[in-house]
């Protein structure tokens, strides 16, 4: 996905947002959009949150707009509602300009600011033409900006599947460096960046970027070989996402460790536990278990192993035992389903073998099953009388 050619417009802003944006700057700068938030409307994607660079010091902005919140005064960072969302305003430290902290950004396509008052991109930077090659930049040095904050190296490989960039030589280099320390990354910054990279649309780059890097190693130790093939084929929901790249690690330790929450750990556990699915035995029993797992865990199961199969070239054959093997599930889950109808028959089995004149055997079975599917079909038939009457009627086939 690459950014239009045509700049971003004011009338993708909201209303109140664009009344403030020219009280935000000064005489000699304008407040400026910049960071994750411009990169999303440059791509046509709403921001969840506005990012808003602002010469004014925090004091005069709350003396401006006393409904703004000190969000993290420590950084300079003050919270200002707007309808349906909000919009972080991010002060500079005394003495420098809104250019030089653009430059101090992590990427080059974060260090593009837009003054949506003048129309102008402020691009110290070049991370519009970094979008347009398909290029993740750093600024600067790479090293020492991930040496600052290893969790952009994660970063990085997240940016590269949302967006089809290949790193430099430099942010790769970097990548490698700071992946030792990563692990010591906080847990709830290391979930959202490794959701959003699952869930990108070129997960498989990005996996393969990690595995270059040495991040998976360090994160998720002993993942398997397939397991960027496997995830690609996947849908982009983050649980089956997990559990395909997950696969033969020790999963529990890994999602606790990345902070994920305790219902998508069971999910992933519950998924990793019974796969392959079609590996599981054929036998009466085995087939009942799957049959009574829960419709969605089971559908996951079947989508899981149909991801794997295709990754790993394993042909026609293991395409059609699944097949197969699924049709057995089916037809245990329907028979199940029947049984359960049988018991709230109207007629139990004894008023049916009175009724044909027999003992217990094959054709009282066939003649339950018969008037199962009719009471299926038209639920208000399920009276002794009216069930004797179909009765009169079966030919007697099942």
């Amino acid at each position: 996905m690459r950014p239009p050619p045509a700049r971003p417009l004011p009338s993708r802003l909201p209303a109140r947002l664009l009344g403030v944006l020219p009280h935000l700057g000064d005489l000699d700068q304008p407040a400026l959009i910049f960071g994750t938030c411009l990169l999303r409307l440059l791509l046509g994607v709403r921001p969840a949150r506005y990012e808003i660079l602002t010469p004014l010091s925090p004091d005069v902005l709350l003396t401006r707009f006393p409904e703004a919140i000190a969000l993290h005064p420590d950084r300079g960072i003050l919270l200002f509602p707007i309808p349906g969302g909000s919009a972080a305003l991010h002060t500079l430290l005394p003495g420098r300009s809104v250019l030089e902290r653009l430059t101090e950004q992590d990427f080059s396509l974060h260090a593009i600011g837009w003054d949506p008052c003048q129309h102008v991109l402020v691009d110290p930077q070049r991370g519009m033409e970094d979008l347009a090659a398909g290029v993740l930049r750093a600024p600067g040095s790479a090293p020492k900006r991930f040496q600052e904050f290893p969790l952009r190296a994660l970063r990085a490989a997240r940016l590269c599947a949302q967006l089809s960039l290949e790193p430099t030589a430099d942010v790769l280099s970097a990548m490698r460096a700071a992946a030792p320390r990563l692990a010591r990354a906080h847990r709830s910054h290391l979930r959202g960046e490794i959701e959003a990279l699952l869930l990108g649309p070129h997960v498989r780059s990005a996996l393969e970027l990690l595995r270059r890097s040495g991040l998976e190693a360090s994160l998720v130790p002993g993942v398997a070989d397939d397991a960027h093939r496997v995830v690609e084929r996947l849908p982009a929901e983050a649980g089956i996402r997990m559990a395909g790249w997950l696969r033969g690690t020790r999963a529990q330790r890994i999602l606790r460790h990345m902070g994920q929450p305790n219902a998508r750990i069971e999910r992933v556990e519950a998924l990793l536990l019974r796969h392959p699915i079609d590996t599981q035995g054929g036998d009466s029993g085995r087939l009942g278990r799957i049959a009574r797992l829960p419709h969605g865990l089971r559908e996951d199961l079947f989508t899981l192993r149909a991801a794997e199969i295709e990754a790993r070239a394993e042909g026609s054959s293991a395409r059609s035992a699944l097949k197969h093997f699924r049709e057995h599930v089916e037809a245990r889950e329907r028979d199940a389903q029947e049984a359960r109808r049988r018991l709230s028959l109207a007629l139990d089995g004894v008023a049916v073998m009175e009724q044909l004149g027999t003992g217990s055997g094959p054709r009282v079975g066939a003649a339950l099953r018969y008037l199962a599917r009719k009471v299926t079909e038209n639920p208000t038939c399920n009276e002794p009388a009216k069930l004797r009457a179909l009765l009169e009627a079966w030919d007697g086939e099942d």
